[in-house]
């Protein structure tokens, strides 16, 4: 359960008032020095970390130290923060918290700190972690270029008479004031309850008074909650609980509670404000009994009260799929359009890559090619190698040549000078390269090279595929093309046709409702709704401001739905008297009926707020693909049998047989 508890408090007391010794509380926090020798070790420290420490200063305790030896008799070395963590979150997320409190608050920047995180079950309900952090830092504010040593550093500040600073640094007064501890408190509650959000969790902390908190609830209706805050504060009992014989009286104290809070008549129980025969302890310990049973049952109201929005999220979750499933669609020219081309591109890849295989195994497969690349293996690479530079070589020296004979034209000795220097270097370069290859021709022409170069050339044949396969790959990649063809065919047939000529629906029905919804986005019934002659209309234009008559679109609830898309109306509407005059049906220039779909244009796939609803959009988008794929196969067997596309929509013998099959669909369609 998420906790809060903020403590901002000076240098700490001992029961006589004394100041406690700086470095033995820096000792207490990060369980060393003989802290580390107690009962417990160091199994509750899980985290420790300074910041800021001068140079003289290597570590925590070092710096700590030092604070002691120059602290006054009655002054204070450290402010701490004592901060209640949150079970909920990670240690490195506890730790990420903290460190952004350090920042945002200035610390991390203008003081010295060290921080501890323990980690332990809490006292007296152990199936809870009690995890925490102490914060200590100085509130003298650092000067990063005038560095003291610890003599200064301690000391009080001082300027001499040019008002240059001689000695220690500021102490920063904010820190002490009340406003700042109200202030920090609600720092905290907001980065908790910031990474709360983050994680998903409903859980929140909250840094405001019982008080505050118990009309708040009562605000939001949380009854129940709103009475478990109406108590007494439970005190701070301090190390008094240590004690073995406090310890079972306050275990005691608790048992009782738990039973009167399970009584029958139990509605007064928690009321503890009027013990006055009891001593002091006693009521304490009843106080704070009291409130560790209230705090166990708000644990068990929050989980309830958890564990019922899951079960109506899971509900809402499997309402929203079942919509997602149900919702209309409709399947257009462009979406078989849309298929045709992704099909013939997938196609092309496919017969480019069989085609770029079947080429290279069909080169590597020359008698030529494997013959000169049995002998590249004999010779190490280096007869390839050779033979291209020497052609590389010739053609260089035709170059360098050519800029002889032009350079001589020109009578330009230093340019022909320059290229004959070329031409020399080239051409002894080739003879290098003609040796090189006459000495391989040579070795060529002996039997042993003859065995040799057999030998080589069965193991580059063995390494080749068979016949059979390499002309496999040419047969797939005729295919392939075909089929690229046979759908860029279709693709270009349908480009004439209207796009959105509707060629299948699914789940629209036969008539206006205000389920539908105007381009498969809007419902129709979050329109403005306006009644007329005993029919309903739906606005679908924007209200204007100016004139007393305008012309709005409208569409009528109840009108016929033909291939997915219902008449529009023109309706006058006399914003005086905020009614509709007149209406009639709209039409093009052209004299056609203007009409309103009822569809998306583009099906596509959309993602949800939960794996049911994501998972419903997937099956949903599944449906549309396999229903577009089918209608795209059929027209395109037709379109090869018949030489033409059929739009059985739009087929006057098919009508009939349409509607039956509609109304068959329908018949108990709703919402």
């Amino acid at each position: 359960m998420s906790i809060y508890y903020f403590d901002n408090a000076p240098h700490g007391k001992r029961a006589d008032g004394s100041k406690l010794n700086t470095k033995l509380h820096y000792d207490y926090i990060a369980r060393e020095g003989k802290y580390e020798k107690e009962k417990s070790g160091r199994e509750d420290l899980v985290h420790l970390s300074s910041g800021n420490l001068p140079e003289w200063a290597e570590t925590g305790a070092d710096f700590w130290q030092e604070a002691e030896n120059h602290r006054r008799k009655n002054g204070r070395s450290y402010r701490e923060f004592k901060i209640g963590l949150q079970e909920e979150l990670t240690l490195e997320e506890n730790k990420e918290l903290i460190e952004r409190f350090l920042k945002q608050t200035g610390v991390a920047d203008r003081h010295v700190y060290s921080y501890a995180i323990h980690d332990k079950a809490a006292a007296f309900d152990t199936s809870h972690r009690n995890i925490h952090c102490h914060l200590m830092f100085s509130e003298k504010v650092l000067e990063k270029d005038r560095p003291l040593p610890p003599e200064k550093f301690f000391k009080n500040y001082a300027e001499n008479e040019h008002g240059e600073p001689t000695q220690g640094y500021l102490t920063d007064p904010y820190w002490a004031k009340k406003e700042t501890t109200l202030e920090l408190r609600e720092k905290w509650a907001a980065l908790v309850n910031e990474k709360f959000a983050e994680k998903g969790l409903d859980c929140r902390i909250d840094h405001r008074t019982l008080d505050v908190q118990r009309e708040d609830l009562i605000a939001q209706g949380k009854l129940e909650e709103a009475q478990l805050l109406d108590r007494t504060p439970a005190p701070h009992l301090g190390k008094a609980y240590k004690n073995p014989k406090t310890m079972e009286k306050i275990m005691m104290a608790i048992e009782k509670e738990d039973r009167i809070s399970d009584a029958p008549n139990a509605d007064d129980s928690g009321d503890v404000s009027d013990r006055s025969k009891e001593t002091e302890e006693e009521l304490k310990i009843a106080i704070f009994a009291n409130d560790v049973m209230l705090r166990k049952i708000a644990r068990e109201i929050q989980s309830e009260r958890a564990r019922l929005q899951n079960e109506y999220k899971e509900e809402r979750d499997a309402q929203e799929a079942a919509n997602i499933l149900d919702e209309p669609y409709a399947v257009t020219v462009e979406d078989i359009a849309d298929y045709c081309a992704k099909k013939e591109t997938v196609y092309r890849k496919l017969a480019d890559r069989e085609l770029a295989r079947y080429n290279r195994l069909r080169k590597a497969a020359d008698e030529g090619q494997i013959r000169a690349a049995a002998i590249d293996r004999i010779f190490n690479g280096t007869y390839r190698k050779a033979m291209r530079d020497y052609a590389a070589a010739a053609k260089a020296l035709e170059t360098a040549n050519k800029k002889v004979r032009a350079a001589q034209e020109r009578k330009d000795h230093a340019a022909a000078l320059a290229a004959m220097r070329d031409v020399n270097q080239l051409n002894m370069q080739r003879g290098v390269l003609g040796k090189q290859i006459a000495t391989f021709k040579k070795e060529m022409q002996t039997p042993e090279f003859a065995q040799k170069l057999e030998a080589h050339i069965q193991k580059i044949k063995d390494t080749l595929p068979p016949e059979n396969v390499i002309a496999q790959l040419h047969r797939k990649h005729t295919a392939a093309h075909k089929e690229a063809e046979r759908y860029a065919a279709m693709r270009e047939a349908l480009a004439p046709i209207e796009r959105d000529w509707v060629l299948f629906a699914d789940k629209l029905p036969k008539a206006l409702t205000r389920h539908s919804r105007i381009d498969g986005e809007t419902p129709v019934g979050k329109l403005p709704m306006k009644a007329f002659d005993g029919d309903t209309y739906a606005i679908l234009s924007r209200m204007l401001k100016e004139g007393h008559i305008v012309t709005l679109e409208a569409v009528k609830i109840g009108d016929d739905i033909r291939r997915g898309s219902v008449q529009k109306h023109l309706v006058m509407y006399d914003r005086d008297k905020k009614r509709i005059i007149s209406s009639t049906p709209a039409y093009d220039t052209a004299g056609k009926p203007e009409r309103v779909r009822l569809y998306r244009t583009k099906n596509r796939r959309n993602t949800g707020s939960s794996k049911q609803t994501n998972d419903a959009h997937k099956q949903r988008a599944k449906n549309i693909n396999e229903k577009v794929s089918a209608l795209a196969k059929k027209m395109l067997h037709e379109r090869e049998k018949n030489g033409k596309i059929v739009l059985r929509w739009n087929e006057e013998e098919l009508k009939d047989k349409a509607i039956r099959a509609e109304e068959r669909m329908y018949q108990d369609w709703g919402r």
